[in-house]
């Protein structure tokens, strides 16, 4: 967050540079808007109104879905592809003694002086902003379970994969896998009402840092197992590091399900722990 920190925002400090100064050169002062969803803020007295900062967090989740992107340029050939930065431009004219604010965590700021479009001040961008904790897992997950769909041509015809992502301490699964409604079970009662009457979950994984102990984890396990359709649960839980050392940490994966077609019986199906302690 330090004034014009070009290498912590983008890496390359001429290549940003460079970048900037285009983009000024389109308009004298609205460059980097896309359009009428947001306008960026002309400051009047050096601050920016808490409202604008949440209309640029919004515009910048808009653009990069939480994915910030660096400044790249590659060469194949005689083509060259160039990857601008992740950035939003947040207000012009802020002063150059602006400091962010607590509440404006967890978005990463670029305060570029002495920028003509800027006038008597800065110019203030967002430049990252992290994307949900569980959101890389989540991905990285959905994945797998796609490659593994593709593998099988009957999962293809008959399951669907579902993300159920909920605000932190709601009861929603991080991913699920169920059949498409027209092939859930039409003789028995195969109609999960937490999720609007689609069919129920037959694998439900998860993962936790903060929210739930091992002891909790296990509850909701049971919980989704209760019914006769849901058949695995999956669950990762991260410890937070060592106080003294970040690369030391503990975490396990833990599979429970029920083990005979027949039987409704719990068991622990496997369990790693792939902790560094």
């Amino acid at each position: 967050r330090s004034k014009n920190s070009w290498d912590a925002a983008f890496g390359l400090q001429e290549e940003a540079k460079k970048w900037v100064q285009q983009e000024e050169e389109r308009s004298n002062m609205s460059y980097l808007t896309p359009g009428p969803s947001y306008e960026h803020y002309v400051s009047q007295n050096g601050k920016v109104p808490p409202k604008q900062f949440q209309e640029a967090f919004v515009e910048f989740g808009n653009r990069y879905g939480g994915r910030a992107r660096g400044f790249k340029v590659t060469t194949t050939g005689t083509k060259t592809t160039t990857v601008e930065p992740s950035v939003v431009l947040v207000a012009t004219r802020v002063s150059e003694d602006w400091e962010p604010t607590e509440d404006m965590d967890p978005a990463r700021f670029l305060l570029v002086p002495e920028l003509a479009a800027s006038k008597n001040g800065a110019a203030l961008f967002i430049t990252y902003m992290p994307g949900p904790e569980h959101g890389s897992i989540d991905g990285a997950f959905s994945d797998l379970l796609g490659a593994w769909r593709r593998r099988f041509p009957i999962l293809q015809k008959y399951f669907a994969t579902g993300q159920s992502s909920g605000g932190y301490g709601h009861f929603q699964p991080n991913r699920s896998i169920y059949p498409r409604k027209k092939f859930r079970d039409r003789a028995g009662r195969d109609i999960d009402k937490r999720k609007k009457g689609l069919a129920y979950s037959r694998l439900v994984w998860e993962v936790e840092y903060k929210n739930r102990d091992p002891v909790e984890i296990r509850q909701r396990g049971k919980r989704y197992l209760s019914n006769n359709y849901t058949r695995l649960f999956l669950a990762a839980k991260f410890y937070e590091p060592d106080e003294n050392n970040d690369y030391k940490y503990e975490a396990a994966i833990v599979l429970w399900g029920k083990v005979t077609p027949s039987s409704n019986d719990i068991s622990v199906v496997d369990a790693v722990s792939f902790g560094t302690i």
